[in-house]
């Protein structure tokens, strides 16, 4: 069981979003955001289907999530294929893509690994119902998440190109501007979805849901800080120095694991 969580959340976390960003690389993003919306329906039906069918269960969705991801990742290279030449320059950049990749793949697979623990030591430390609270939060701070992401993904480009190109105080430039926006942005967001978490869950979850406030107050403060995570990640990214970058990330789960299950055990 937790080698099919680890595997789907790998798949769906890591290895799409590594595909998402090729195929954008190639001017193919309606291409993948096709695919994308495609990935989202047939999710949807097949989760009605099986719930109509055989009622759901955690093990149940971990799988169809698993098998779901894992034949898009190699139906998008057959309706969608990208081509490769055959000579030196296209071998040595496939040389160079695995010396990129290397460093950080123990990272994401380790850090797959605590986020499939999180579930196991909220409801460890706290019970079913502190659970359900951090699950349901969770979902409301993605709103935000996913916007910074998007926005992520163009400074992504913008700064490799730049330093490819040797213009360095450029990067500075946009890098200052875009934390401050960013950061300006997401204050906003966070704030403004902070004093709404009492409606939101009166509107969409109810009054057995009351005590769900003040986690979900929480989590929207999440955001404004993971800002400056993101434009630092992108910045380790586009510079290519990766293996710092897999150090730093593996220094920053075993902190937050260790925060959380001392926060837990209070």
């Amino acid at each position: 069981m937790l080698l099919i969580v680890i595997s789907a959340i790998f798949l769906r976390s890591h290895l799409w979003n590594i595909i998402k960003k090729v195929y954008e690389s190639r001017r193919l993003s309606i291409t993948i955001s096709v695919v994308n919306m495609l990935i989202t329906i047939a999710y949807y039906l097949i989760i009605i289907l099986f719930d109509n069918l055989y009622g759901l269960n955690i093990a149940l969705i971990f799988k169809i999530i698993l098998i779901e991801y894992l034949i898009f990742s190699i139906l998008i290279f057959i309706l969608a294929p990208i081509s490769l030449s055959d000579n030196a320059s296209s071998n040595n950049s496939f040389k160079d893509y695995y010396r990129y990749c290397l460093p950080i793949a123990p990272m994401l697979f380790f850090g797959g690994f605590v986020k499939a623990l999180e579930p196991w030591l909220i409801n460890f430390f706290g019970d079913t119902e502190q659970q359900a609270y951090y699950s349901i939060s969770l979902q409301f701070t993605m709103i935000l998440v996913l916007a910074l992401s998007s926005i992520i993904n163009i400074f992504w480009k913008e700064i490799a190109e730049n330093i490819e190109e040797g213009r360095f105080d450029k990067v500075g430039l946009l890098y200052l501007r875009s934390a401050r926006y960013l950061l300006i942005f997401m204050t906003v967001g966070s704030f403004f979805l902070f004093f709404q978490a009492t409606n939101i869950v009166n509107l969409f979850l109810g009054a057995d849901y009351s005590n769900a406030v003040i986690p979900m107050q929480i989590l929207f403060l999440y955001p404004c800080l993971q800002v400056f995570g993101q434009l630092n990640n992108v910045m380790f990214l586009a510079n290519e120095t990766t293996k710092i970058y897999a150090k730093y990330g593996f220094l920053h789960v075993l902190f937050s694991m260790l925060t959380s299950i001392i926060g837990l055990s209070i």
